[in-house]
């Protein structure tokens, strides 16, 4: 296991430079990017919806250790998909018929 560091939280995406993840903060520095690459090709939604999805995870994980998150992976979050699957439903329950 590695001593290092990930880059701080949060995380975000720029539509100028789509798939594209920053560390927002004063650097701006680029993190990782959801590419095409040659062996893999991707339709751009797809691509812009898994660097979303990534900045959202790593910014709902803030604070949690890696290790933590490594253990919790290795059973698959199971009794953790109950609480989140409830708390996803409360949530779109609470939105209805608010737009972004």
């Amino acid at each position: 296991m590695s001593t290092a560091q990930h880059t701080p939280e949060p995380w975000c995406t720029d539509e100028r430079f789509p798939g594209t993840i920053y560390c927002d903060d004063a650097t701006g520095s680029i993190v990782a990017e959801c590419g095409p690459f040659e062996f893999a090709l991707r339709p751009e939604q797809e691509i812009l919806a898994n660097a979303d999805r990534i900045v959202a995870c790593v910014n709902a994980c803030q604070d949690i250790p890696t290790s933590v998150l490594e253990k919790l992976a290795a059973t698959r979050f199971r009794f953790l998909r109950g609480l989140l699957a409830e708390a996803s439903d409360r949530y779109r329950l609470g939105l209805e018929g608010v737009s972004e």
